[in-house]
Formats: structure tokens, C-alpha cells, sequence
């Protein structure tokens, strides 16, 4: 069960229920998860493709 799967259905009851503070606390929680999720993605991706790169140089020139 992910993030959207506990956040998501507490925000929709929040609104319906008429508490828009909390439900709007908690679809920028919401927002703010989804992205450094993407954000670390992203770092992380670039850093493997940087030692990947570094790997391959090694190992077809000889180099370390």
C-alpha cells in the first residue's frame, strides 16, 4: 500500500466531511512526497548513469 493509497481516501473524506484545512494539509503532504519521490529518482539515475559511464571507460581503456 503505497502513499496515495492512505493519503488519497483520508484527503477525499476530509473534504467530504467539510475539514478543508486538514484535507488541504494533506494533499500538499501529498504533492511534497510525489516529488522528492521524482526528485530522488532523478539523482539517482544520474548517478548510475555517471559510475556506469566511469565503469566502462575502465574497463575498455584500462584505465582507474
Amino acid at each position: 500500500l503505497g502513499t496515495g493509497g492512505i493519503v488519497l481516501p483520508w484527503m477525499l473524506l476530509s473534504l467530504l466531511l467539510g475539514n478543508w484545512p486538514r484535507a488541504v494539509g494533506l494533499l500538499v503532504l501529498y504533492l511534497v512526497i510525489i516529488e522528492y519521490w521524482r526528485v530522488d529518482i532523478m539523482l539517482c539515475r544520474r548517478i548510475i548513469t555517471s559510475q556506469m559511464l566511469k565503469m566502462i571507460k575502465c574497463i575498455f581503456l584500462n584505465n582507474t
